[in-house]
């Protein structure tokens, strides 16, 4: 018996059933509170693979928090690095 070669596989299109995984876990995130919130603390965190800030809005002030952000900020654009931003909100009590 002489079998038959298998059909080439389709070329993948955009369309194609199976998704290429895009979302990755983050590597580390770090809850960000007054020993962590200047940017050269901020920048050694991004460098050393945190993805994700963590505010934690049940403790601080609003002007703390925009502090904070604008600080990861400039850490980010120094380092060019990008983090997202996980806000941990007040839940009921």
């Amino acid at each position: 018996h002489v079998r038959a070669p298998c059909p080439a596989s389709p070329p993948s299109t955009p369309y194609s059933r199976e998704r290429p995984r895009t979302s990755q876990r983050p590597k580390s995130y770090a809850r960000l509170d007054q020993s962590r919130a200047t940017w050269p603390i901020l920048e050694e965190l991004l460098r050393s693979g945190m993805s994700v800030a963590r505010f934690n809005f049940s403790h601080g002030t609003h002007e703390y928090h925009q502090e904070t952000l604008d600080n990861l900020r400039t850490a980010m654009e120094n380092t060019r690095i990008m983090c997202a931003v996980m806000l941990d909100t007040k839940g009921p009590e």
